[in-house]
């Protein structure tokens, strides 16, 4: 596997689509993970945007904390949705999944500990990630997981993360 180091990326913070945008165009996954679908704008975007000739994206997958906002338009965007509750429980199973990047958006009302739990798996079935930091010692946390990169829009941080 190729060694990618964030110093790899360009990312411009103009705000938290656009630099999710880059970071989607510049990585060109095959499959993609949208914890939290936050307004199912991530997974919109990354469908709609994309070049219909291209190779990447083949996979799209999100897990829906709020089922009961669902339109028919996100069953034809995403490939699979889960609940939250089914996502829980898988990965706290021997669920294997692996996905070139996931975005985990928007989740503060979970408790910490199903942040962590959430975050930790993507770390070990992912290769990037974005998400928002929240705080001094969720960066630290995401720190011990891979590279970071911060990034901030507004008032508010994300971090985008590769996992070796």
């Amino acid at each position: 596997m190729q060694q990618i180091e964030l110093s790899d990326y360009t990312i411009i913070n103009k705000n938290d689509i656009t630099f999710f945008w880059q970071i989607f165009q510049q990585i060109e996954p095959f499959s993609f993970l949208d914890v939290g679908m936050f307004l199912k704008r991530t997974g919109f975007i990354s469908k709609m945007m994309k070049d219909p000739e291209a190779d990447f994206l083949t996979k799209l997958e999100g897990v829906d904390f709020f089922p009961e906002i669902r339109l028919p338009l996100y069953r034809k965007l995403y490939a699979q949705i889960y609940t939250g509750d089914q996502f829980l429980t898988l990965i706290q199973g021997k669920w294997e999944k692996q996905y070139e990047l996931a975005a985990f958006l928007r989740c503060d009302f979970l408790q910490e500990s199903e942040r962590r739990e959430v975050t930790q798996w993507i770390s070990r079935h992912t290769r990037f990630m974005i998400t928002e930091i929240n705080s001094k010692e969720k960066q630290e946390f995401l720190e011990t997981l891979g590279a970071v990169q911060v990034l901030e829009y507004k008032d508010e941080q994300y971090a985008f993360s590769i996992f070796y």
